[in-house]
């Protein structure tokens, strides 16, 4: 038998802080292929959070929007690292294009002194010489789906981020998570699962675990450092868990059956 969910959730946290640790100890110098994995990691970490959080009280539906965008910081990460030398500059430097896009939005939307006071002259200019340095048509010309199916994980983007969709967008698929038509009248979802198959935590959770074990893969990787004791076993526990259905895999605490 595998490990409990409960179990796994421990083992992410411990990995992640021991991690997190280590690196305030961290003193070569910081290559910007490794602050990227850094950040990554950072929000890997605080995605990791507020899934536990979400799911705790009852929220999974909006957890899975959490999740979903976990998905697709991992599978730009691994994009990236597969070429970090041409991909690690080209990310760094879209920077600029967002930035580019910010300050049009606002010029627009801002009295012409506001803008002035949050974009002085010379700030305008550094944005703008930049903006035409870099690419300014993406980071990347490839699509989620391409960049995932290049570095091989394309059941990432099939599963859980396309299943996280009709919960980001409002799909029809997913409106029975928030209303049902019974017998004694409409039930309308106030933070709780309308029912208990209706709860989405436990998949959620374990797809949350799976993805902190491979920012940590990956960031260990860049450093050229082992990885933390209290991550082996992670990997092989979690796809023994998300194998499972039974009762040893439940969010217990965690899934709003507090």
């Amino acid at each position: 038998m595998g490990p409990s969910l409960e179990q796994l959730l421990e083992c992410a946290d411990r990995t992640i802080e021991e991690l997190a640790a280590s690196l305030t100890r961290h003193t070569r110098e910081v290559t910007p292929h490794l602050l990227i994995n850094l950040v990554f990691l950072s929000r890997t970490r605080t995605s990791f959070r507020a899934i536990k959080l979400l799911c705790k009280h009852g929220l999974d539906a909006d957890a899975v929007i959490v999740m979903r965008s976990m998905v697709e910081n991992v599978i730009s990460l691994l994009y990236i690292n597969a070429e970090p030398s041409s991909r690690a500059g080209l990310y760094a430097d879209h920077l600029w294009v967002e930035e580019h896009k910010r300050m049009n939005a606002l010029r627009d939307v801002y009295p012409p002194e506001t803008f002035a006071h949050r974009y002085p002259e010379d700030q305008v200019r550094l944005i703008e010489r930049n903006y035409r340095r870099v690419n300014a048509q993406g980071w990347s010309d490839l699509s989620l789906e391409a960049k995932a199916r290049e570095v091989d994980v394309l059941h990432l983007y099939a599963l859980p981020y396309r299943f996280g969709s009709g919960y980001a967008h409002g799909s029809p698929i997913t409106a029975r998570s928030y209303a049902k038509w019974t017998d004694t009248g409409i039930l309308l979802r106030d933070g709780r699962a309308l029912t208990e198959s209706d709860s989405v935590a436990p998949l959620v959770l374990k797809t949350a675990v799976l993805l902190v074990g491979i920012a940590v893969e990956e960031l260990c990787k860049v450093r050229g450092v082992t990885i933390p004791s209290a991550y082996q076993g992670l990997h092989s526990g979690v796809r023994s868990c998300l194998a499972t259905s039974g009762p040893d895999c439940s969010a217990k605490g965690l899934a709003g059956n507090d």
